[in-house]
């Protein structure tokens, strides 16, 4: 696969940008001051997503590990509520910014054709372990599928794991495709998270009474 990705190039003397924002990247943007964004906006960047990648103040200059030249005051009950503030959070922790974005969209082509193997790795690796292989035991939002009796008895073969392949699939291909410039993107990512701790954060979800997705730590 190294070869399928020897030919893609990035510009990396373009400016940084918050992927979603127009705001270019600059030395001399000012400390964050946590601002409270409209909810009719998309997420707006953080410190370090205005911050180069070369600053002493980044968080991702890896080569060199230092005490941060300042620590950014986080809301925890703020990004529980709001939506922009916890994407813009989530994003300046990972230092996500449209470099990143870019990336994406360029391998897309490349990566779509092994997201069949990669998924099928993906579930391989979890039926190594009990622990992780036993959560397939519990019947799948939307499976009305025969279920195996015993941990023994569930194969990689199983209907409900090919049930669930057929939709790792799609989201792989959703997140190589989406628009990381757009709110509705990251509303997409939210709920897909927040449906998998046991609440339903979908319309149809709630109108149809389907159960939510409770997804165990072990």
């Amino acid at each position: 696969m190294q070869s399928q990705f020897s030919s893609l190039t990035l510009d990396i003397s373009e400016p940084l940008v918050c992927p979603f924002s127009g705001s270019v990247v600059s030395e001399k943007s000012s400390k964050s001051s946590s601002p409270v964004p409209s909810s009719s906006h998309s997420p707006t960047a953080t410190e370090s997503s205005h911050t180069p990648l070369n600053s002493s103040s980044s968080h991702s200059t890896y080569d060199q590990y230092r005490c941060p030249v300042f620590t950014q005051e986080v809301d925890p009950l703020l990004i529980k509520t709001s939506l922009e503030d916890r994407i813009a959070y989530l994003t300046d922790f990972l230092n996500f910014t449209s470099r990143d974005a870019e990336v994406i969209s360029k391998i897309a082509p490349s990566v779509n054709d092994v997201i069949p193997s990669m998924v099928d790795g993906m579930y391989a690796k979890l039926f190594e372990f009990d622990i992780t292989k036993k959560v397939f035991m519990t019947r799948n939002q939307g499976f009305d599928g025969p279920l195996p009796q015993t941990l023994e008895e569930l194969t990689l073969d199983s209907a409900q794991i090919v049930f669930r392949k057929v939709f790792m699939k799609a989201w792989a291909r959703r997140v190589l495709t989406a628009d990381y410039s757009s709110g509705k993107t990251w509303a997409y990512m939210d709920k897909v998270g927040i449906m998998h701790t046991g609440a339903s954060p979908f319309k149809h979800q709630r109108t149809m009474g389907i159960a939510p997705l409770n997804v165990p730590c072990t």
